[in-house]
């Protein structure tokens, strides 16, 4: 997620942290959505894209936790610790405490900032995807969304099954990232 997209996140990282970390943020495009990351028997990380100097860039999953593992970055994106982490950890072998003080996940940064209302049984009261990327950068100013997932996988009959090298699924990853 770009720096001007949660200016109040960055705030806060860089307060945290003791010295100034070059931000990856990255993202994953996984074999399924609604399929626990534990069960799911196959590859399960199909693309993988992270911001460098130049810009934003799809890359290889070893590539991008060789990104994670570099003890000078600060790793961000949104909502890595509900799950992109989880499936690198579970499918790449990422040691999640390796990230302790150099990770960043724009996803609790937004709770905090607008925590959900509880509502009745103390279930959030939020409307459905209020968290969401697609929802939150535009209420912090950042750009919507470029496309809809599921088409996609409609189209070719599931996530597991759209090409990785079909130009709207790419184009998908790069919109999560810049």
């Amino acid at each position: 997620v770009p720096r001007e997209v949660f200016p109040l996140a960055i705030t806060a990282a860089k307060t945290v942290l003791d010295h100034d970390l070059v931000m990856i943020p990255f993202d994953l495009e996984a074999a399924g959505v609604g399929r626990t990351v534990f069960a799911y028997p196959g590859t399960f990380v199909k693309l993988a894209g992270l911001v460098n100097g130049h810009g934003p860039e799809i890359v290889s999953v070893e590539r991008l936790m060789d990104a994670i593992r570099d003890s000078k970055n600060l790793i961000s994106g949104h909502n890595t610790t509900g799950f992109d982490f989880v499936a690198l950890a579970r499918h790449h072998g990422l040691d999640l405490r390796s990230l302790i003080g150099r990770s960043f996940d724009t996803d609790l940064m937004v709770r905090l900032d607008d925590p959900p209302r509880s509502g009745r049984d103390g279930i959030s009261a939020m409307p459905k995807g209020y968290y969401g990327l697609d929802q939150s950068s535009p209420r912090y100013g950042g750009p919507a969304k470029s496309d809809d997932l599921s088409r996609l996988a409609k189209r070719y009959g599931g996530y597991d099954m759209i090409p990785d090298d079909d130009p709207e699924y790419r184009s998908y990853l790069d919109g999560d990232i810049t």
